[in-house]
């Protein structure tokens, strides 16, 4: 059996911060066995705080979200991740969370690829556009035209 390195960061139960957040023993990436379902991590993006599963992190790919948590190694309960765009990242997200992107259709591929592309997510990654802010702009169209 070989040696483990095991690192210190902080994981949040709940989703927001917490003046009190419960430490947890992470090793190798794969240690989040040991974490219940509801452990978080904070996210600063610029000054803009996101909440993100432990479990969510840990299903997916290494990125520059892992690699910074790694490379914390108990510093902080804050995850800083300043190369990040505050407007997109929320968007980027939901790889995490479901597997794949979706942008409204103010937001192009373009840009959200190039910033999967900085945060070292897998160029494959499924962009779809949210049918939801479509169908929402199409009936204000109609409305707009038959007044």
């Amino acid at each position: 059996m070989g040696n483990t390195v095991m690192k210190d960061i902080i994981i949040f139960a709940g989703r927001s911060s917490t003046n009190n957040p419960k430490r947890r023993k992470i090793s190798d990436r794969s240690a989040v066995s040991g974490a219940s379902s509801g452990d978080y991590i904070e996210i600063d993006v610029r000054g803009r705080r996101h909440s993100l599963l432990v479990s969510e992190l840990e299903a997916r790919p290494p990125t520059l979200l892992s690699k910074r948590l790694d490379d914390q190694q108990g510093e902080g309960g804050v995850v800083e991740l300043n190369e990040a765009q505050p407007e997109l990242f929320q968007y980027v997200l939901g790889w995490y969370a479901r597997g794949q992107i979706t942008i409204p259709i103010e937001v192009t591929e373009d840009s959200i690829r190039h910033e999967c592309r900085k945060l070292g997510l897998p160029s494959d990654v499924p962009v779809k556009f949210d049918t939801g802010s479509m169908q929402s702009i199409s009936k204000a169209v109609v409305a707009n035209t038959t007044a």
